[in-house]
């Protein structure tokens, strides 16, 4: 499950890459443009997915691994993941804040990406020893 997810989530943000904003990025709906609608669909599938890919991939790594510090940190980037996106559901309707609750979202999840790379490199590389 935690790898379909973060396929689908990758494959979700690549999509959303294509499809380019409208200016503002957010027209009402009767305004913005097919390549709009496709941009925010994708997001919200490709974010979602790779959210909720996290809790998947430490209950996972959790049974190779003894290392309980990257499971808490792995709620922890879920919790703020999850606080975010709400945030930036709430401030869609007046667009105050929404750009950073976004970057906020996006640069959680792409440092526990980071952090689970190190990890996986560091577990790998001390096997060697």
């Amino acid at each position: 499950m935690a790898l379909a997810l973060s396929l689908i989530g990758s494959i979700g943000i690549f999509l959303a890459g294509i499809y380019s904003c409208d200016v503002g990025c957010s027209p009402p709906e009767e305004l913005a443009t097919i390549e709009q609608k496709l941009h925010d669909s994708w997001s919200i599938i490709g974010l979602f997915a790779l959210l909720f890919s996290i809790p998947f991939w430490s209950y996972h790594l959790r049974s190779f691994n003894q290392n309980r510090g990257h499971t808490w940190y792995s709620i922890a980037t879920t919790i703020i993941g999850i606080f975010a996106m709400a945030m930036m559901i709430i401030s869609l309707e007046d667009r105050s804040g929404t750009g950073m609750y976004q970057r906020i979202f996006v640069g959680n999840l792409w440092l526990w990406v980071g952090v689970f790379a190190w990890k996986s490199w560091q577990d790998k590389f001390q096997k060697k020893i």
